[in-house]
């Protein structure tokens, strides 16, 4: 619905602009240039881009920072997260192989190459 209204306007607008000619845009172009050519609208349009260009490096400065404290949590964060698994993959890890080596002789089944196994007495 708001985009009808604003195609009808434009419309309107168009079809009273062109019939009305150039001349209205003319008058209101050379009051315009007339009003910005006074000392004082120099004055405050001078003043307020000063202004505005304070403003704007004081909310860099202030965004540069927090995107600096952001980064910094995120990056401290993630290394915590990192280090928080894999503490807890470890010890899954030992859960899991908890009871399965032994702490003394290993099998005889995992004697390398060179080792020969043992062998059950009375086995040929």
């Amino acid at each position: 619905m708001k985009k009808l209204l604003l195609l009808v306007g434009v419309a309107v607008g168009f079809i009273l602009g062109s019939k009305m000619g150039r001349q209205p845009y003319e008058r209101l172009a050379a009051q315009i240039r007339q009003l910005a050519g006074r000392p004082e609208v120099k004055g405050a349009v001078d003043t307020l881009s000063d202004k505005a260009a304070d403003i704007t490096d004081i909310a860099a400065r202030a965004v540069n920072e927090k995107i600096s404290d952001v980064t910094a949590a995120a990056k401290d964060a993630s290394g915590s997260a990192a280090r928080q698994e894999e503490q807890v993959a470890d010890a899954v890890l030992d859960k899991e192989l908890e009871g399965t080596f032994p702490t003394s002789d290993p099998p005889s089944s995992w004697a390398g190459p060179d080792i020969e196994p043992e062998r059950p007495e009375g086995a040929a």
